[in-house]
């Protein structure tokens, strides 16, 4: 009960309260159940989960470190749950910026998910994806494209189009071919995958603010700015429903960013 209270918690963001809750509830069951027992590690995974939505990603990394090491002492260096351990500190490592050894680590879960569930499982995929984050972020676009096309082509047969899981995965690698300065294809992409979206979130939801922003960023750097000014503005006024301050930030920063470097100052945001 105290752990589900935890997740609440967190879920809504309340996320000291939740840590809180979670070290409790962990230093309980290390006591009770003993240091390898499922519920501690799944205690472990929360507080790191609570801690990385901070910023304290030290912490983080210890508490993943642990389940790791526990999981590849019981469970066979294969096992699913191995894959999930690594997964989760190579997303800490990331966040980091230790992108070497999250790129190891991803490779080593990919490798275990490719083998326990084949090229076109639902968690190969998502491997995947997380993968071609990491590679945007060091600025490998081929390599990182790659792996989006893979998990793209994989969400759509076992979804379809119009499919949170595919929307998000077609929108990744949009935004990958127009670093890479392929705009046809970027643009064709992002046009199918805004009109996708809003079929699943209806298009005047507030998710739907990341997808017109990113559309109109693909459009800025093809030089089309009267579409991407549509975008952008379009994208800002959604996002101010959002519950979420991250989107409304982002929102704000492509579209404040784009007013301003047009010199728009009038209209720039504060």
């Amino acid at each position: 009960a105290a752990s589900d209270l935890a997740f609440a918690l967190a879920n809504s963001g309340f996320y000291k309260e939740a840590e809180k809750l979670l070290q409790e509830c962990l230093a309980t069951r290390r006591k009770l159940l003993g240091p390898t027992d499922p519920l501690v590690l799944m205690s472990l995974e929360g507080l790191a989960v609570t801690l990385q939505n901070q910023g304290d990603l030290k912490r983080a990394e210890s508490c993943l470190r642990e389940v790791l090491a526990t999981r590849r002492q019981i469970f066979s260096p294969s096992a699913p749950g191995v894959a999930a351990a690594t997964e989760n500190l190579a997303s800490v490592l990331q966040d980091e910026d230790d992108g070497p050894e999250a790129e190891k680590l991803y490779r080593e879960a990919l490798a275990i998910d490719t083998k326990t569930f084949g090229s076109s499982g639902y968690e190969t995929a998502i491997t995947m994806n997380d993968l071609a984050d990491l590679l945007v972020d060091l600025e490998r676009y081929p390599e990182a494209e790659s792996y989006a096309r893979q998990s793209d082509a994989v969400f759509a047969r076992l979804f379809g189009q119009d499919h949170a899981y595919s929307v998000i995965s077609s929108d990744r690698l949009a935004l990958i071919l127009a670093h890479e300065n392929k705009f046809a294809e970027a643009d064709a992409l992002e046009t199918a995958t805004v009109a996708h979206a809003a079929k699943v979130f209806g298009d005047q939801n507030a998710t739907m603010a990341k997808y017109f922003g990113h559309f109109g960023l693909i459009k800025e750097d093809e030089g089309q700015l009267g579409p991407a000014r549509d975008l952008l503005k379009r994208a800002y006024s959604l996002a101010q429903r959002s519950e979420s301050g991250g989107a409304r930030a982002n929102a704000a920063l492509w579209w404040g960013g784009f007013l301003m470097h047009r010199r728009q100052y009038a209209e720039a945001l504060p």
